[in-house]
């Protein structure tokens, strides 16, 4: 077990970025470059129990392959598969669509990134906690998601298992008092502290409008708490 809590954040504040690491990404790119590779389907107003069209299957199978074909040939240690599958109220279309259509594509597509030894973690917006077992069934070594879904029911089930990133609300960065920030981050941490593969950060990412001193107070909790 780590002696610390990992901490990583998604972060589209050039002013913060600027505090933290003392560049400014609106002069330095590289100060906050970061790639991600992201395939991502639409209902189109389609029914949710509508089958999925075979020639759209067909052209995302294509390059989605490609890309992980093309990522497992390099020296990434991970790969990040960002999927918006979910909104805030859970799923868009019937669970048992994606369970048909989607999960088991995952686990042919991730293929090429398992047998070069890379970790997949599955990111996606929304609340998609009711499908933590049909993703670490296709294969997926982690999950990165927002404070919709549930870190206490993740970690309670995958936290000796998968790597887990999250969930801290950014809504209470942007709008919280000091006292409902530490209350966020001591949540997050009493959930994920016990797991090894715990990484803390907020749930999808540090937008330009939450106050400085409220993020910087967040990352001192972090430092503070993370501490096993």
């Amino acid at each position: 077990m780590p002696e610390r809590v990992a901490h990583t954040e998604y972060c589209s504040h050039p002013l913060l970025v600027k505090e933290v690491t003392g560049h400014d990404p609106r002069e330095d790119p590289s100060a906050g470059a970061f790639s991600m590779m992201r395939w991502t389907w639409t209902s189109c107003g389609s029914p949710t129990t509508a089958p999925l069209p075979k020639a759209a299957a067909q052209v995302w199978d294509i390059i989605t392959l490609a890309n992980c074909r093309a990522w497992a040939r390099t020296s990434i240690p991970f790969f990040i598969c960002h999927d918006d599958i979910v909104w805030t109220s859970g799923p868009v279309f019937h669970p048992e669509w994606y369970r048909r259509y989607v999960f088991s594509r995952y686990a042919r597509l991730w293929e090429p990134l398992k047998e070069a030894g890379k970790k997949v973690l599955f990111c996606s917006d929304g609340d998609f906690t009711m499908f933590a077992d049909d993703l670490a069934g296709a294969g997926a070594d982690g999950f990165i998601f927002e404070p919709l879904t549930s870190l206490e029911q993740i970690a309670g089930c995958y936290g000796s298992t998968k790597v887990i990133v999250g969930n801290a609300d950014t809504r209470i960065l942007t709008f919280g008092s000091r006292e409902e920030i530490r209350r966020e981050v001591e949540r997050c941490m009493s959930a994920g502290k016990p797991c090894p593969g715990f990484v803390m950060a907020v749930g999808n990412h540090i937008p330009y409008n939450v106050p400085i001193e409220n993020a910087l107070y967040y990352f001192e909790l972090v430092r503070r708490m993370g501490r096993r």
